[in-house]
């Protein structure tokens, strides 16, 4: 919960990339509170004060995965909410006649963009959702140590770019210091 405060204050692609791991990770818990307690909340080095409020916000969570129905696969609304947004920023700053840096990130990435719609046969609503479904995707390679091609990370690097200019982007653009 703190952490997932910081990384939505400071930078909604981490965030989001964040929430979706503990959505597996609850899953993996099978979205039982003595799981969830017992092989994530007790790993907290916290005070009892703090580590309840944890506890509170994983149950909140189960219970909205479950109100969701996400309980198998999906994202939270909440977090879905997050992408829509990010979303809606990268349109007005691909419109925008200033912003020349963030569409040079976004017509490097554009291509791999494309060539992973395409192999993943997955409905995605947009491009960002993509670059992040990527990405974390990515990073469950690295957890089961499994092998990524160069290719694949040349084409990460180009998402990579383009979600933290937007990310930096979007903190401005929410905090009213962002015109477009």
């Amino acid at each position: 919960m703190i952490i997932a405060q910081e990384k939505r204050r400071n930078n909604i692609a981490e965030y989001v990339i964040y929430m979706w791991q503990i959505e597996d990770m609850i899953r993996a818990c099978r979205l039982d509170m003595d799981l969830i307690r017992k092989n994530i909340i007790e790993k907290y080095e916290v005070s009892p004060e703090v580590r309840k409020e944890i506890e509170g916000w994983y149950e909140s969570l189960v219970h909205m995965m479950h109100e969701s129905g996400v309980t198998e696969q999906g994202h939270l609304p909440i977090t879905l909410n997050a992408v829509k947004q990010m979303e809606e920023l990268h349109q007005l700053l691909l419109r925008s006649p200033e912003e020349q840096q963030y569409k040079t990130y976004y017509y490097a990435a554009r291509p791999h963009i494309i060539t992973f719609q395409m192999k993943s046969q997955t409905p995605y609503s947009n491009e960002i959702q993509v670059c992040l479904e990527a990405l974390y995707l990515l990073l469950l390679m690295r957890l089961s140590k499994q092998e990524v091609s160069l290719a694949t990370q040349e084409a990460m690097q180009t998402f990579s770019r383009l979600l933290a200019l937007l990310a930096q982007k979007f903190k401005k653009w929410e905090n009213g210091e962002l015109d477009l």
